[in-house]
């Protein structure tokens, strides 16, 4: 089987979730059917959204240099666990040497698949205000209902201040009201929960709207590659 390199730490949690759900997802009748794995979970990558709209330091090289480590440990694809860094994809996949998974056109086409065409992206304000989920979605026909300010400063506050910080006991009512206006609204079909750190918020908070998880599709389509060989 391929081996999985996994570009971790954007941010530690997602990457532990992103690990659960291709083991948890792999056929499976004993230890020696699992994939090979490896992790280099790097939290001193630079935040992603700060690089976009802010200034802030580029990601790029530290992504790369994570990349090279787990290229030299002998992965033989790698995946981010990170939709906003895929923003710098282009800039990231010229300087590896292996293949790097596209979670957000893994995502797109998981949308067309299904016939989804009313959907609402929901992520980090980089992911949001750069459009990288939007351009590629337009591509395909699907329309996308846009979130208001208020709805993406509240992602801003679940993302950073409760799934990163790891602080959970807090009242996120607000935050779901929200969703629940935005669906009824906007006859969303489906919510894109494009920031890794929302699978985690969904699952623990039993938020029950219609989702699609990129993460998930990302962890399948690891499964499949491994799985060829």
């Amino acid at each position: 089987m391929k081996k999985i390199g996994i570009i971790g730490g954007l941010g530690p949690l997602a990457t532990v979730d992103f690990f659960n759900k291709i083991v948890i997802n792999t056929n499976a009748a004993n230890d020696q059917d699992n994939v090979p794995i490896l992790i280099y979970n790097n939290p001193q990558i630079p935040d992603r959204t700060k690089s976009i709209l802010y200034g802030g330091e580029s990601p790029v090289n530290a992504i790369v240099h994570t990349a090279k480590v787990l290229e030299n440990m002998g992965a033989d694809f790698l995946a981010i666990p990170c939709n906003t860094s895929f923003y710098y994809y282009e800039q990231i996949v010229e300087q590896l040497r292996v293949p790097l998974l596209n979670m957000l056109d893994l995502t797109a086409d998981y949308l067309v698949d299904k016939g989804l065409k009313n959907v609402c992206i929901l992520g980090t304000e980089g992911t949001l205000k750069s459009r990288i989920y939007h351009d590629k979605l337009k591509d395909r026909n699907i329309d996308v209902v846009d979130i208001d300010e208020n709805m993406t400063e509240l992602l801003s506050y679940v993302i950073y201040d409760v799934v990163k910080k790891n602080d959970f006991n807090v009242d996120i009512s607000n935050f779901k009201e929200k969703l629940k206006s935005i669906r009824d609204e906007n006859n969303v079909d489906v919510f894109v929960l494009a920031c890794t750190e929302l699978p985690i918020l969904f699952e623990h908070f039993g938020l029950d709207f219609n989702t699609v998880d990129p993460t998930l599709l990302l962890a399948l389509e690891s499964i499949r590659l491994s799985k060829r060989g």
